[in-house]
């Protein structure tokens, strides 16, 4: 695909794809509850619900095949590109739109235990994942980044079927949040809805961006280079090669490196798996290999390399999430 080309001139249709049938999923499992939300969902940018609307933005680039590939060499990751993850994300942003439809925000149960909506949405957070105050979902801590994300990934885990939430969190802090929507949801069918707002945002076929533009764009908000340069720590240990050698051994061995590495107190798991996929994307973009060293096990160099790095990251303030 060209990376000229406009996004609003793409062909794309939601309900034709497997995005589509996602949706349906999730809709069915709010029917369970005997929820019958008016949400309208449409082709955007990026995932959103924004504030006051009852609808979900769908990003392009989930629509076909090629425009996914393109998103993950682009950005190193498209959000929600498989079935399991597109569902979460549905659920977590119904979680914002069920909150709008009934403005939920300015009940004051919720508001005690969720925290204020007005509050200002940060940069980027530092998660801390050992709290038990907060569910675990979407990844990245992200339930701690805002009230209203906590809300809606708590949500998330209330809705979702396979969740297993009053077992999974029933001894932890963030139980007393679950309960108060399982209560909250009970009573919904009875209440009003306040917003029936339908509007679309962002709509695609008024994005006259190239996909080069809107790259470029979400690389420098995500703080991402295009290529990655190579640190100089890793310079010690790697060579160039055709093969992307290291980060096929990274990716083989991830679960002993973090084994190794965690024996150091001062590190925590989600900044090792960061600096691991960093490195894999690096050495790819890179082509690079692992030097041979007679003496010394690979998987002890690397080990070695991997926690120092990690430690240096750590120090420089590198595990920040941007938002």
């Amino acid at each position: 695909m060209d990376m000229d080309t406009k996004i609003s001139d793409l062909t794309l249709s939601l309900y034709d794809s497997w995005v589509g049938e996602c949706i349906e999923i999730v809709k069915a499992e709010l029917k369970t509850h005997n929820l019958e939300l008016d949400v309208s969902f449409w082709i955007s940018d990026d995932w959103f619900c924004p504030d006051g609307v009852v609808g979900i933005g769908i990003p392009f680039y989930l629509l076909t095949p090629e425009l996914i590939k393109i998103e993950k060499q682009e950005i190193g990751k498209a959000e929600g590109s498989t079935k399991r993850e597109c569902l979460r994300i549905i659920r977590h942003e119904l979680g914002h739109a069920i909150d709008n439809a009934f403005k939920l925000r300015t009940f004051e149960e919720r508001q005690n235990l969720f925290g204020d909506s007005d509050k200002r949405y940060p940069a980027s957070y530092i998660p801390k994942f050992y709290s038990q105050k907060y569910v675990t979902y979407l990844g990245d801590g992200y339930a701690q980044s805002h009230p209203d994300e906590d809300w809606a990934e708590t949500f998330a885990v209330w809705l979702d079927p396979d969740s297993n939430w009053k077992s999974k969190y029933q001894n932890m802090e963030c139980m007393t949040k679950l309960l108060y929507i399982d209560k909250i949801m009970r009573e919904i069918p009875k209440l009003k809805q306040k917003v029936f707002c339908k509007k679309k945002v962002d709509h695609f076929t008024n994005d006259d961006r190239t996909l080069r533009e809107y790259f470029n764009q979400k690389r420098r908000r995500l703080k991402i280079s295009k290529k990655r340069r190579i640190p100089f720590e890793l310079k010690k240990i790697s060579t160039n090669c055709n093969e992307s050698s290291l980060a096929n051994f990274l990716n083989k061995n991830k679960v002993i490196l973090k084994s190794n590495i965690l024996s150091c107190e001062e590190l925590k798991s989600y900044e090792v798996d960061k600096t691991i996929q960093e490195l894999i994307v690096i050495s790819k973009q890179n082509r690079l290999g692992l030097k041979r060293d007679t003496q010394t096990p690979k998987i002890k160099v690397v080990s070695k390399f991997v926690q120092n790095y990690t430690l240096k990251k750590k120090l420089r303030g590198d595990f920040r999430i941007y938002m």
